[in-house]
């Protein structure tokens, strides 16, 4: 099963956790925050073994939102999926994950949200870029959290249809059972993830917005941001002509 890169740093840190996939020529493409490893564990779960990759976007290495690639040249033999969540809750996520998983950020959810390194803008520039790509690639399906968590049987037959896989009723909605969030969160707490994945690290015991796994709640950033945060998403998601906040007709 593929969880990272075929490189020779990737092996270097994850060893036996890096192994090729079984479908070359299909990759995830996600920014952080977005659901993958949700996705990930149930794709994996119906013998779906896919590369993945947040084509930079990764928190640690502090890219300005201007400096992300957006010539997707070097993906067009390639069928992709694009996962999108809100980007509001990528953020907020993302925050939890940057300052209680990781400590690569030190200051305000405020600060981080409109941090051009690591905030909405950079959430929304990432995903249209992937987006005003899609007719530029071998095949393409936008997967969204939002649906997945409103409709996962329906989900897994659009990704499984994609892919080109074939899996019976019993079976998707076994996997739907294990992918539950409250399974999720235990397999984490007994260390799953850890020893089938390699770098999905155990929380933090007293803190749970350190946890990977942490709500999986949709809209939950009404519960973190400011009325000042959250007229600021509005004006930078309006400004931006954000095509992806509203469900599209060619998405799964």
């Amino acid at each position: 099963m593929q969880r990272h890169p075929v490189t020779e740093a990737a092996r270097a840190r994850y060893g036996s956790h890096v192994l090729t996939p079984t479908l070359p020529g299909l990759v995830v493409v996600s920014f952080p925050k977005s659901g993958r490893t949700w996705l990930r564990v149930m794709l994996d779960r119906l013998q779906i073994h896919l590369a993945y990759t947040h084509d930079d976007s990764g928190h640690q290495k502090r890219r300005h939102f201007n400096e992300l690639e957006v010539d997707k040249t070097a993906f067009s033999d390639q069928r992709v999926l694009l996962l999108i969540r809100d980007p509001r809750d990528v953020v907020v996520s993302g925050y939890f994950m940057a300052t209680r998983r990781r400590q690569l950020y030190q200051g305000t959810l405020s600060n981080f949200l409109r941090d051009e390194r690591h905030g909405l803008r950079k959430v929304l520039a990432f995903n249209n870029a992937w987006y005003e790509a899609r007719h530029h690639l071998a095949d393409f399906l936008l997967v969204r959290y939002e649906r997945m968590q409103e409709d996962l049987l329906t989900v897994q037959r659009r990704i499984l249809e994609f892919t080109g896989q074939r899996a019976d009723d019993e079976t998707l909605r076994d996997t739907i059972e294990f992918c539950r969030f409250p399974n999720m969160q235990r397999l984490e707490r007994e260390g799953f993830f850890e020893s089938t994945y390699g770098v999905l690290l155990a929380a933090r015991g007293d803190d749970p917005e350190s946890a990977k796994i942490r709500r999986g709640k949709v809209g939950g950033f009404v519960d973190y941001l400011n009325p000042a945060d959250l007229a600021y998403c509005e004006r930078v998601i309006r400004q931006s002509s954000y095509p992806l906040i509203q469900r599209l007709a060619d998405e799964a």
